[in-house]
């Protein structure tokens, strides 16, 4: 095959595949706390509410303490856990990866497990103290409002 028509066929291969956006500012994600600092947590973001939109170069996102809630909190741990699976959405995007915020109603923690005996939490009460029913131990979480 002589690479003329080599190159035809590529091109028509490579015309038919689909690009993918990168995120970008206000796009919504989902991903799970992985390290928390007083001041940060790293978030893995693993989905996007938009599927065709691709989640690269990196897949990380950083939560700072003001962007947690409106209310003062002294520490990201106060309302947040590692293992943590959030919604949130991007304030911004670069090759490093995202800033995250989670201060909104719609955004916050939608899974979450016991600090003390590992069992899911219930979720359900759209508060943010929150009694586990397994060990009756309280915490408090910045849960999504439904």
């Amino acid at each position: 095959m002589n690479q003329e028509k080599e190159k035809e066929i590529l091109n028509k291969i490579f015309t038919k595949i689909k690009t993918k956006e990168p995120l970008q500012e206000g796009d919504v994600v989902f991903g799970k706390v992985v390290q928390t600092t007083d001041k940060i947590a790293i978030v893995e973001v693993e989905y996007a509410e938009n599927k065709q939109k691709a989640i690269s170069p990196s897949n990380n996102g950083v939560l700072f303490v003001n962007n947690i809630s409106d209310e003062y909190i002294e520490k990201v741990g106060d309302l947040l856990r590692k293992g943590d699976i959030i919604k949130a959405e991007i304030t911004d995007a670069d090759t490093f990866g995202y800033k995250l915020t989670i201060n909104a109603d719609n955004y916050g923690v939608i899974y979450a497990n016991c600090i003390k005996c590992k069992k899911p939490l219930n979720l359900n009460n759209n508060q943010t103290q929150i009694k586990c029913l397994n060990c009756k131990q309280t915490q408090t979480r910045k849960i999504i409002k439904k």
